[in-house]
């Protein structure tokens, strides 16, 4: 299945989300990623690791006016991650840079310590949004917000968020 047809798939789904540390009152924003994974795993002792990049779009479903991201935000992005996974515990972590149409970006930080990295399978984490450029440059969660993320068949993977602040 195409990276288009999960977009357009997926976008029919309810999903709450991210806020923007612009607001005074609690927001919230929803938004689905959609991108395509190129991971490299070695054996270790005691473990695995996996590591690699993930591409993708992340596209605003739902927000409220004046949001630093309103409705309809598409960015482009690459994420950096890294997975350990030994038979007692798993540990990913992911450091991802998005960008949009006018060369403002945004950044994240991401964690997860349950589920796995497989396909049909996923689990559930939290992020930051931890600074951008120009339009971003403010962009601060001021707190964890909880993200699902779904592997699927041709290294597909599907992100999506929670978050209230």
């Amino acid at each position: 299945m195409s990276v288009t047809r999960l977009l357009c798939a997926t976008l029919g789904f309810s999903v709450a989300a991210a806020g923007s540390a612009l607001a005074q009152e609690a927001e919230a924003m929803s938004f689905v990623l959609i991108g395509k994974r190129d991971y490299t795993t070695i054996q270790h002792p005691g473990k695995v690791i996996v590591a690699g990049s993930l591409h993708g779009v992340l596209r605003v479903t739902d927000a409220p006016e004046g949001n630093a991201m309103p409705a309809g935000t598409t960015l482009h992005g690459t994420c950096a991650i890294f997975i350990s996974r030994s038979a007692e515990e798993l540990d990913i972590h992911s450091e991802c840079a998005f960008e949009d149409d006018d060369g403002d970006e945004v950044y994240t930080t991401a964690w997860r310590q349950e589920g796995d990295a497989e396909v049909g399978g996923g689990g559930d984490g939290g992020f930051e949004w931890v600074g951008g450029t120009g339009k971003f440059e403010d962009m601060d969660s001021q707190g964890q917000c909880p993200y699902t993320v779904n592997y699927l068949e041709d290294d597909d993977v599907i992100i999506v968020s929670d978050c209230v602040r």
